[in-house]
């Protein structure tokens, strides 16, 4: 998960909307040079442990939450977990930032954390993929045996996904051989159709790096969840995978999110007999 910074009066908040997960809050200022130094290796450790919210706040402008947390040197660095605080650092010395993360961090999938498997919403006959030589149904839908794979000579996919409602996709995870599971995943959403022309050229509502250990286990990305709040169809460009080898191969693709109820007209029957008011 990328490192935000946050603004005044702004953490309770965050704390509140974290849950479970470990929240790391690094107190730095615009002209501390350790500050500075730390901070490319902060933005690694987002994306080595995507379960952690990593936000920043600068004194300057934090001003309650300098106070209220007593910071008295840059950098600290505040650990939280169920909105209490449980560790803090002083100084710019990166391996005890990773072992304390590694002391509170929980894989857990975000499917615990008030979201469903949206397969139940997925509507099979609008559903394509492109340069398959396997079923996408085995991945998505494990109706059948075997794995979704591209052809041998090609590790290029796209995998198009309609819902029979609309939806909101919070995350996606994807189970997959270690060595060549996907890798960067483009994502465009309500999409007619896409081809790999379109897919290669044009900007992704996001774009997704997945690491081994995500597909190791199937861990569930998280998205840009404000991007992902009125989806019908999502397409999803499978560019590479993991060892740049010639085929790519997926287990199983999974999205959880929530769907958003609406109206089906057809489900209403005409009213004989009933008198109609007035436009």
């Amino acid at each position: 998960m990328p490192v935000r910074e946050i603004s005044n009066d702004t953490l309770n908040g965050e704390l509140t909307s974290a849950g479970d997960k470990l929240v790391m809050v690094d107190f730095f200022a615009t002209w501390c040079g350790p500050c500075k130094n730390i901070a490319p290796y902060i933005d690694q450790l987002s994306s080595q442990y995507p379960n952690v919210v990593f936000l920043k706040a600068d004194v300057e402008k934090c001003t309650s939450e300098a106070l209220k947390y007593s910071i008295k040197a840059m950098p600290t660095f505040i650990f939280f977990q169920h909105g209490k605080e449980v560790a803090r650092l002083q100084g710019a010395s990166k391996e005890p930032i990773e072992q304390t993360i590694k002391k509170f961090y929980k894989e857990t999938p975000t499917k615990d954390v008030g979201y469903t498997d949206l397969k139940p919403f997925i509507e099979e006959k609008s559903c394509t993929a492109l340069n398959e030589i396997d079923k996408w149904q085995n991945a998505v839908l494990g109706n059948q045996p075997g794995m979704f794979k591209s052809d041998e000579d090609d590790p290029e996919l796209i995998l198009h996904i309609a819902f029979n409602q609309v939806v909101k996709i919070h995350s996606i995870a994807i189970e997959a051989p270690e060595e060549n599971g996907p890798k960067t995943v483009k994502l465009f959403i309500n999409r007619q159709a896409i081809d790999f022309n379109d897919a290669k050229n044009s900007e992704a509502v996001q774009t997704l790096q997945f690491e081994v250990k995500h597909l190791r286990d199937g861990l569930p990305v998280e998205l840009r969840f404000v991007k992902f709040q009125s989806v019908q169809s999502l397409s999803l460009f499978f560019a590479n995978n993991q060892s740049d080898s010639d085929q790519t191969v997926i287990k199983s693709v999974t999205f959880y999110g929530t769907p958003i109820v609406t109206t089906n007209m057809k489900e209403f029957k005409k009213a004989e007999g009933l008198p109609v008011a007035n436009a």
